[in-house]
């Protein structure tokens, strides 16, 4: 049997048999890496409306410290 990789694509790496098993793992990776971040976010926006919802007079009276240039500042870092 012949190696592969000699013949094979100049992009191919060493673990691959081919091209097209590269293409695949990375799509799966790709599609994993975003199932895994919109899990998270939505975690975190679920827990938040959840909170603000069950105490809204915690984030009125916070609302009131916010200082527009500490965001701006916080935003651009």
């Amino acid at each position: 049997m012949a190696d592969s990789h000699a013949e094979g694509h100049s992009a191919l790496q060493h673990h691959f048999k081919d091209m097209e098993q590269q293409k695949e793992a990375s799509t799966l990776g790709l599609w994993l890496f975003l199932s895994t971040e919109i899990m998270f976010f939505g975690a975190l926006f679920t827990g938040y409306t959840v909170y603000r919802s069950q105490h809204p007079e915690i984030f009125a009276a916070a609302s009131h410290r916010l200082t527009f240039r500490l965001g701006f500042a916080n935003t651009v870092v």
